[in-house]
């Protein structure tokens, strides 16, 4: 058994939630959330999370984080789905909507983002090291 099996991350994505709630422009603390709901599995909110905090406050590292993401993870693409229910006695239907979402690669996104940072902040090297990674990916070993 690890330290990390005994930490509860869906009880401290719940808190975190809270404090985002709390304090909406806090881009550092959705930036831990994120990593926090990926641990939990929750992609989406995680990815919300961190295009959120590239939105308030789009500097190196909220943006990187969001490139690393598409990188990585992809994008979700969101799609509303409505669910039929029929009652018994009249048979009225009532409609649920929910949302579902299916991804898809995003390196044309994460490119994009990397290479304006590239172009606006150039000392940074993590931001090389993902440049590099996605020229790998590539295979544009030049």
């Amino acid at each position: 058994m690890s330290k990390y099996d005994e930490i509860d991350f869906e009880e401290i994505a719940l808190e975190m939630q809270k404090q985002v709630e709390q304090d909406p422009h806090n881009v550092k603390l959705r930036n831990e959330l994120a990593i926090v709901l990926m641990e939990t599995n929750e992609y989406e909110e995680a990815f919300f999370q961190l295009q959120n905090a590239a939105k308030i406050k789009p500097s190196v590292q909220t943006l990187y984080n969001l490139a690393y993401f598409y990188f990585t993870e992809g994008k979700p693409i969101i799609e509303a789905t409505s669910n039929t229910k029929e009652t018994q006695g009249f048979e009225e239907e009532a409609e649920e909507e929910s949302m579902s979402y299916t991804w898809e690669m995003a390196d044309k996104e994460a490119f994009d983002i990397v290479e304006d940072l590239l172009k606006n902040k150039p000392g940074h090297y993590f931001i090389y090291n993902l440049m590099g990674e996605m020229y790998i990916k590539k295979e544009k070993y030049e």
